[in-house]
């Protein structure tokens, strides 16, 4: 939501995702704090520790299957 709202340059819009306060379960109570003072709502791992067995799947299809390339 984030990343559309910069792409289209409503920075009014980023602000408002950055700083208003949502709402978390912790240790089975519900906490309200804005998302910039949360760090545990994303893993590293997610996005970087096993891309690379996304990749090699990818590719591996683009292989396999010479339509997708009519796809693009």
């Amino acid at each position: 939501m984030g990343a559309k709202a910069l792409s289209e340059e409503a920075y009014d819009l980023v602000g408002l995702i950055i700083n208003d306060p949502i709402e978390s379960e912790k240790h089975a109570r519900f906490v309200h704090r804005p998302l910039r003072d949360r760090r545990n709502l994303f893993y590293s791992e997610a996005f970087l520790g096993y891309a690379n067995f996304t990749a090699l799947y990818l590719r591996d299809l683009w292989d396999k299957h010479p339509h997708i390339s009519k796809f693009l």
